[in-house]
């Protein structure tokens, strides 16, 4: 949460799909993380958030995950079905879903 809250943005990085397509047009999906965490280089090279991550931590802060849902929520994150499977919030993207 303290990397996100540098951006000002909900918290929750995870594996997800992004604002990024293959050759057919198919939405991208990899594995997301932290810098300074991560094992993998490159990682402060996107800021993609999954909502679902946050909701995995509910038994570990469930104050925490509802204030986070509430922000996911504020941003438009909460569709028809539930929230969506992610946000882009890499600048170069404009916070794209």
């Amino acid at each position: 949460a303290a990397y996100t809250r540098q951006t000002n943005v909900p918290w929750g990085i995870s594996e997800s799909g992004y604002y990024r397509f293959d050759g057919a047009m198919n939405y991208q999906y990899r594995g997301f993380g932290v810098p300074g965490l991560g094992l993998k280089r490159g990682l402060g090279e996107d800021l993609v958030i999954a909502p679902y991550a946050s909701i995995l931590a509910l038994s570990l802060d469930p104050q925490a995950v509802v204030h986070n849902l509430a922000h996911l929520t504020q941003q438009g994150m909460l569709g028809y079905a539930g929230y969506y499977e992610a946000v882009d919030y890499t600048p170069s993207t404009s916070g794209r879903k």
